[in-house]
C-alpha cells in the first residue's frame, strides 16, 4: 500500500476504502496478539521469580529457626543463616551477625553473585533517623528495591525512597510491572537526581548500570 495513495495496486478490489479497514484491522489484530504474547512472556518470568522467591521464604524461615535454637550466638549465626547464604551463592554471599534480610534480597543477591560480586546484608539499625542501606555490594553500600507497581510515579517515589537510605540503589525489575519503556523513563529521570551517584538495574538474566 502506498502512504497516501488510492492506486489500484491490489487485484479484484472492488471497494478500496473496504479493503483499507480490512488491511488495517488485521495489522491492529496482529500487533495485538504480538503484545500479548510478550504480555504472556513477561508474566511467566514473573511468576518464576516470584515461585523461586517462595521457596528461599521457606529455606530461610527454618534456617532462622535453626540460628535461634542455638541460643542466637555469633557461632550459631555463622553455622546457620550464613552457612545457608553461602551454600546458595558459591561463597560470594554473607551477612553481619544478627542481621535478618529478606527472601527477594537473598534472591537479588544470589543473581548478583552469579555475576561476580561479593554481597554482604548489613545489620537493620533501629536507631531513629539512621541512614542504614540493606547490603555491601563489593563492599559498598547499596539499598535495595523490588518493583512491583505499574505506575511511573509510584516507581520514582520508590526509588527516592531508597534514596534516603544510600546513594547507590539496586533497583529489582524481576516483576516485570512496567513495559520496557516505562523502566527505562524511570530509570533515566531517577538517576539525573543529585541525591544518587549509581543505580544497578537488575532482573534474574540482566544487570545494568547507571552512573
Amino acid at each position: 500500500i502506498h502512504p497516501r495513495c488510492r492506486c489500484q495496486i491490489a487485484p479484484a478490489v472492488d471497494d478500496w476504502d473496504a479493503w483499507m479497514r480490512e488491511q488495517i484491522d488485521a495489522k491492529r489484530a496482529e500487533l495485538a496478539a504480538r503484545r500479548m504474547t510478550d504480555d504472556g512472556e513477561r508474566t511467566k518470568m514473573a511468576r518464576a521469580v516470584q515461585d523461586e522467591c517462595g521457596r528461599i521464604d521457606s529455606d530461610f524461615g527454618r534456617v532462622w529457626k535453626d540460628y535461634r535454637a542455638t541460643g542466637k550466638s555469633r557461632k550459631g549465626y555463622d553455622e546457620t543463616v550464613n552457612a545457608y547464604l553461602s551454600s546458595i551463592s558459591d561463597g560470594h554471599v554473607s551477612a553481619e551477625y544478627k542481621a535478618k534480610p529478606k527472601a527477594k534480597e537473598i534472591q537479588a543477591a544470589t543473581w548478583l553473585a552469579r555475576n561476580g560480586h561479593e554481597v554482604r546484608f548489613k545489620l537493620e539499625s533501629s536507631k531513629p533517623g539512621s541512614h542504614n542501606a540493606d547490603m555491601l555490594l563489593d563492599g559498598i553500600p547499596y539499598e535495595m528495591k523490588r518493583l512491583g507497581t505499574r505506575s511511573v510515579y509510584k516507581a520514582k517515589v520508590r526509588i527516592g525512597d531508597a534514596a534516603r537510605q544510600s546513594e547507590n540503589i539496586i533497583v529489582d525489575l524481576s516483576l516485570r510491572t512496567l513495559t520496557d519503556a516505562q523502566e527505562e523513563e524511570v530509570l533515566q529521570a531517577m538517576i539525573a537526581k543529585s541525591d544518587i551517584d549509581v543505580i544497578v538495574a537488575l532482573t534474574e538474566l540482566l544487570e545494568r548500570v547507571f552512573r
